[in-house]
């Protein structure tokens, strides 16, 4: 992960945590926390 994914994983709550572990494959864990940054850099965005 770089700076802001490593960021977004360490906040993730524990229902976020439980549904990422879930995930079969390393490829859809990766596409999880890159879609957890997109949605808070669009939450910053609208502040």
């Amino acid at each position: 992960f770089d700076k802001e994914e490593t960021k977004v994983f360490n906040e993730l709550t524990r229902r976020q945590r439980r549904a990422f572990n879930a995930l079969p494959d390393n490829n859809s864990k990766i596409i999880f926390i890159r879609a957890m940054v997109e949605k808070e850099i669009s939450w910053r965005e609208k502040l």
